[in-house]
């Protein structure tokens, strides 16, 4: 991927200040600083957080909490980022996953933009996650939520035919529940529905104009998710009784101020499950990064 000249030279340096140096500490004023301080702790010299297999995907949560607490000018964050620099990404997912990260750090990213609206098929307006298999609704929100941020237009007189693409794919493929599916033909699952339901907001009353031979109002989708998402909490606050399938929803849900049945049980239940170091998961780094967007939500 291209990049400013600089960059060459910022992974040595982000490096070297990690190696041998304390982590830099955001607070122990709250909970959602607790978090921050375990997780910047949990750090690897080679500037990535988590486990063998599961570092990209835990360095790019990290980073998206980091930005949630707004401490993103330390080693720690530019360690992280330089990591997600010159990784190279073998999948759409990641790939597009990789330009929002960078796209937040201000670095070059227009030709990888351009690259991930390549991806978008225009038969069907999805994308696939990687070459061979057929496109889905996660990988195609994924990318959707990129060019999102990233303002992507087309060269073309529409300067939003692609996305316009990828929003008819994703009402289209959403099930009458409501929800959708991690991959084409499977069941609709919390995750899943919330993390397309995340790259539609910024869409809220657009409607798409005779695609497929109907129209398409984005507000009537997203009510639908949002349904679909606010009844399957439990009343023991949680979603499917599952701690990361909650972290998703709750913010998301909290977001478009759609009611949420039992948010006091919630708050309770979610200090309840953080540990004495901060971290939730008996010390999962990617389920306390994941956290720390819903303890600023609930004040903590």
């Amino acid at each position: 991927m291209k990049r400013h000249i600089k960059r060459s030279i910022c992974i040595v340096v982000c490096l070297v200040a990690l190696v041998g140096t304390s982590a830099t500490s955001v607070s122990s004023a709250s909970s959602s600083s607790l978090s921050g301080d375990f997780i910047l702790g949990k750090q690897a010299a080679k500037g990535f957080w988590g486990d063998k297999g599961k570092e990209f995907i835990t360095t790019v949560a990290v980073l998206d909490a980091l930005n949630t607490l707004g401490d993103i000018t330390n080693k720690n964050y530019e360690g992280g980022v330089s990591y997600i620099d010159y990784y190279i990404s073998d999948n759409n997912d990641y790939y597009s996953k990789q330009v929002s990260v960078l796209n937040r750090a201000r670095e070059y990213i227009t030709d990888d933009s351009e690259r991930l609206a390549y991806s978008v098929l225009e038969e069907s307006g999805g994308v696939s996650f990687d070459r061979g298999y057929y496109p889905d609704p996660l990988t195609t929100a994924s990318v959707l939520q990129t060019l999102t941020e990233v303002d992507y237009q087309d060269s073309s007189v529409n300067k939003k035919v692609t996305i316009s693409l990828m929003l008819y794919y994703l009402a289209n493929s959403q099930n009458q529940d409501g929800g959708w599916t991690p991959v084409s033909g499977g069941k609709p699952t919390t995750l899943a529905t919330a993390q397309v339901l995340e790259s539609l907001l910024a869409y809220k009353g657009m409607k798409i104009q005779n695609l497929g031979g109907k129209d398409i109002y984005i507000d009537y989708v997203i009510q639908r998710a949002l349904s679909f998402l606010s009844n399957g909490q439990g009343q023991d606050g949680l979603w499917d009784k599952d701690l990361a399938s909650t972290l998703y929803a709750f913010p998301l849900i909290k977001k478009t101020a759609y009611p949420i049945l039992y948010e006091e049980t919630l708050r309770t239940k979610i200090k309840e499950l953080q540990g004495p170091d901060g971290s939730y998961g008996e010390g999962d780094v990617f389920l306390t990064a994941l956290a720390i967007p819903t303890l600023k939500l609930i004040g903590e």
